[in-house]
């Protein structure tokens, strides 16, 4: 490097050019020559497009290819966290992964809460209608209020006014007709 004294608050670039302030993808640096004090500006971390030293942990801002992750720059957003413009967010606290803020946008959930199917929602417990197997509570057939299965036959109770026989949920019968055991 050329040897150019320092006067008052001049920097150095790593090519030797003289600047007042460091620009952007620097950090300012003070380094000692010869027992004078040199003021250099050394560049950033890739990860970084404005910094206060070399390390990824030192960014001010992130640059374009990077997003910002609490106090770091990262390449994409880890478990938990969500895309939102240049930065991550934590997903809300019943989603493992997720898609975008709220509890209606979880991708998968926090254990030990169950994905609803058909929704991005998480739950502690399946609702009516809806039965639990590996985590997830999947959706009974229609004619079902509570079930083992999705198939007809695996009805436990019905919804009001529906006839309940052999697991199977019959619907209400229309004005003038009654349910019959006999066919």
């Amino acid at each position: 490097m050329n040897r150019v004294l320092n006067f008052g608050s001049v920097r150095y670039l790593p090519d030797g050019t003289c600047v007042s302030e460091c620009p952007a993808g620097t950090y300012d640096s003070e380094q000692d020559a010869d027992g004078s004090e040199l003021g250099l500006c050394l560049p950033c971390d890739d990860a970084c497009s404005t910094c206060t030293g070399a390390s990824p942990k030192d960014c001010l801002s992130c640059s374009p290819r990077y997003l910002r992750l609490l106090q770091l720059c990262v390449t994409h957003c880890p478990t938990s966290y969500y895309r939102e413009s240049s930065h991550c967010e934590k997903c809300d606290q019943s989603c493992e992964q997720c898609t975008g803020p709220g509890p209606e946008s979880c991708r998968t959930c926090s254990p030990p809460l169950l994905d609803l199917q058909g929704t991005k929602l998480c739950v502690e417990r399946c609702p009516k209608h809806f039965y639990l197997l590996d985590y997830l509570c999947k959706q009974c057939h229609t004619s079902c209020q509570t079930c083992t299965d999705a198939s007809p036959q695996g009805c436990v109770t019905c919804d009001r006014g529906s006839t309940f026989k052999d697991n199977v949920c019959y619907p209400h019968c229309e004005e003038g007709r009654y349910f019959s055991e006999k066919v």
